[in-house]
């Protein structure tokens, strides 16, 4: 069983989330199998202070479309992580130390993290398949582990709620779900989120279509 982490890193806010969120992977116990990062031009010195931290498979495509959301371009990186398990992590999002570590004894196809917002912790409970794709909220958290086959069945969409859009293919195509029951990352609240210049209203009409 093997576990890769995927990110994606474009613009300069974007480059210099990356030594802290290496930082917090360098910390996972277990650790990951392959850690892959798409960018579109980091500097040497934040590579460099990456390298200090983790062996890291870089993929560089200077033709970014930042007109596109950022995770769409995970597409890329997770293509090249041929590992059986998949976590999509947000370079401005820091993992916690245990997070991986009930991934080894997960039988289902989907591991739901909790995570913290603030001072406030959001535990991960398990959902249906059914619940993934009746409820009207995202029941799943975007860091989510998952196996590869998922991916491989339907990529993530150009869609600012991209993880919820994959849950509901992964349900769809058969997915199972777990959780960890606990607080598996820290979600950071920062000023250049997309989610702060997009209009949450038409993301969620695609949501609804789907």
């Amino acid at each position: 069983m093997t576990i890769g982490i995927c990110t994606v890193a474009y613009g300069r806010t974007y480059h210099e989330f990356l030594p802290r969120w290496s930082a917090a992977v360098a910390a996972l116990d277990p650790r990951p199998d392959l850690i892959t990062i798409v960018h579109d031009g980091v500097s040497r010195d934040i590579r460099q202070q990456v390298h200090d931290l983790l062996t890291v498979l870089w993929v560089t495509d200077p033709g970014i479309n930042h007109e596109l959301q950022p995770q769409v371009h995970v597409n890329a990186a997770i293509a090249v992580t041929q590992t059986d398990w998949i976590v999509k992590l947000d370079a401005d999002d820091l993992i916690l130390p245990h997070a991986l570590n009930s991934v080894s004894e997960c039988n289902a196809d989907v591991l739901n993290f909790g995570y913290r917002i603030g001072e406030t912790n959001h535990v991960s409970r398990r959902v249906t398949a059914e619940q993934v794709i009746r409820k009207s909220g995202n029941p799943l958290s975007s860091a989510s582990p998952f196996r590869r086959w998922l991916w491989e069945r339907n990529k993530f969409r150009d869609l600012l709620f991209d993880d919820w859009a994959f849950w509901i293919e992964a349900a769809r195509a058969g997915a199972t779900f777990d959780a960890t029951g606990r607080v598996d990352y820290i979600y950071s609240v920062h000023d250049q989120q997309l989610t702060r210049r997009h209009d949450h209203g038409a993301a969620r009409a695609l949501i609804d279509q789907l």
